[in-house]
Formats: structure tokens, C-alpha cells, sequence
């Protein structure tokens, strides 16, 4: 299955993943609008990246999923392992290199699902559905006042959110203060 792009104004709808033989989905645009993260399901999971005025071919970045977007474009947070086994990390797409983000959960959590809150802090979701802010440094975190399995929904680069060329992506309420926060 491909990932399209539409034009609000026309209505013009563009492929600009081939999706042959799999399943792409999770994308997250880069600030410039250009370009998209999404992720491609074949017999396992790998991040990609590809323009979406088909200037550039498909590009695999990382074997992962669950991929997320710093604000800066640079990195990408992304969930290793499975349902009862995984770990948040932080990819650097210009150094290659890649880092665990060190948060001890509750017995019994298991993290998935990063959403950057800021440039140094992530919304995480467990198996449980509760979300925690962490701190990708420390891995100090905070339980936060909601419960959801998709803690996606509140990702201002999230595919059912609009990225408007030359506008940054925004989001609302406390989140978004407490990206503010973390700058």
C-alpha cells in the first residue's frame, strides 16, 4: 500500500511511496515540508525516508518502527523490540549513531510509541496505555494525566495532521506548552 500525497487546493492526489510488496504507513514529515519518514512493512519492519515531489528515490534509513521525527529533522525516535521486550532509542540520521533512551518504567510497562514533546523530551505509551514525558537524557519521567494506546494521535507530524509548505507543524493545549518548556 502506498503513501499519497494530496493538495488541499486542487485536490491532485500524488503517490510518492511505491509500496510494492508491503505496507507503508507512520509517516512523519521533515520541517521543510520536502520530505517524509514512514515506515515499510514487508516481512519485518525498516524506516524510510523519500521527497514528496519525487525528486528523490526511496531511501532506507534504519531496521525499526514506530518511528517519530526530532523538530530539528535530524533524529528519529523509534521503538526496538516487541510488545513485551522494547526500548525507546534515538537514531542520528547525520552521525549514524544510535542511543537508548535510559527510562526504567513501572513493573510490568513496557515502552512503545515515542512522540517528540520539545527538542529534549518524548511522549512514551506502554502495553498498559499510560503515557509518561521523558526526558531523553536522564530517562527521568513523568506519568501523564491521559490514558491511550496511541499517544501518536497527539503528534503534530502525525499523517492525520496537514504540514502546510513553509508553515510549522503545531500542536495544542498542554502539549504544546510543554515543548515550549523543554527548549
Amino acid at each position: 500500500t502506498p503513501i499519497a500525497v494530496v493538495d488541499l487546493r486542487t485536490g491532485d492526489e500524488r503517490l510518492v511511496t511505491t509500496g510494492e510488496g508491503a505496507h507503508d504507513t507512520s509517516i512523519s514529515w521533515f520541517p521543510d515540508s520536502e520530505r517524509i519518514l514512514f515506515i515499510r512493512r514487508i516481512w519485518g519492519f525498516g524506516i524510510y525516508q523519500v521527497r514528496v515531489d519525487g525528486a528523490m528515490d526511496e531511501q532506507f534509513v534504519l531496521l525499526s518502527h514506530k518511528p517519530a521525527l526530532s523538530p530539528d529533522g535530524r533524529r528519529v525516535a523509534h521503538q526496538c523490540g516487541g510488545v513485551r521486550d522494547s526500548e525507546i532509542r534515538i537514531y542520528d540520521m547525520e552521525t549514524g549513531t544510535q542511543t537508548v533512551v535510559p527510562m526504567v518504567l513501572p513493573p510490568n510497562s513496557v515502552p512503545h510509541i515515542p512522540v517528540w514533546v520539545g527538542p529534549k523530551r518524548l511522549l512514551v505509551t506502554d502495553v498498559a496505555a499510560e503515557v509518561y514525558l521523558v526526558d531523553i537524557a536522564t530517562g527521568r519521567h513523568e506519568q501523564m494525566p491521559m490514558n491511550t494506546h496511541w499517544v501518536r494521535a497527539f503528534d503534530p507530524a502525525h499523517p492525520r495532521d496537514v504540514s502546510a509548505v513553509g508553515k510549522r507543524p503545531f500542536t495544542w493545549g498542554w502539549l504544546k506548552s510543554l515543548g515550549q518548556s523543554a527548549r
